[in-house]
This record gives structure tokens, sequence and C-alpha cells, in this order.
């Protein structure tokens, strides 16, 4: 399993804040990242929806993502991308990725991406 985002030291401290405790998903590792792999479809699919619903509200969601695409992450959602599909076609989700990245560092409206990108 990947750390979790408090153990991430990229992230570390900026400005002299400690950046994880202002993430939404602060002390909620388990949210983010598959248990064991036996887990029900439909918890599955519950577990990600909360995590990407936290995501979307997080006031660092672009620092995480950047994190989880410099460190070629395979596993968990960072910054509302679901990393865990990498281990099938890593080429897409960090295309979805740097898409959503760029679209969180502007002020542009948000991105229309086409199916199964």
């Amino acid at each position: 399993m990947s750390e979790s985002i408090s153990e991430i030291k990229l992230l570390g401290q900026m400005d002299g804040i400690n950046v994880q405790s202002q993430a939404a998903c602060y002390g909620q590792t388990a949210l983010f990242f598959a248990n064991d792999g036996n887990e029900p479809r439909y918890e599955k699919r519950m577990r990600i929806s909360r995590a990407m619903t936290l995501c979307n509200s997080c006031p660092i969601q672009a620092e995480c993502l950047q994190v989880a695409i410099v460190n070629n992450e395979h596993d968990g959602i960072w910054g509302g991308v679901n990393f865990d599909d990498a281990k099938k076609g890593p080429s897409r989700v960090y295309k979805a990725a740097a898409h959503k990245l760029n679209y969180l560092n502007s002020s542009s409206t948000p991105p229309t991406l086409k199916r199964g990108i």
C-alpha cells in the first residue's frame, strides 16, 4: 500500500504550515485506499464516491494530485483521481490526472473529459 496522505514528505511544510493537516481527508486514510482487495463491489463504489466528494472540496487538491503524479502512484484516490485504475491502464489515468491538474491550477471552466479517458 502507498504512504498515507499524512506521511507524504513532498507536501511537507509550506510557509511553516503543516499542509497535510489542511487536507479534507486528514486522518481518513482507509477511505482512500482499498483494504485487501476483497472489498465488495458496492462498498468499493461507495468508498470511492465518498473519497471523491472529499477530494473535490479539499483546499490542497492540486498539491495532492501533483504528489501522486510525481510519485507515479498506482494505489488509492489522490486529488480526486482513482490511481487504482493505473494498474490496468496507467497512461489513461495519468493523462486524466494531468488534465485535471491543469484545470485545478487555472481559472478556466471545468474540463470535459471524453468517456474512457
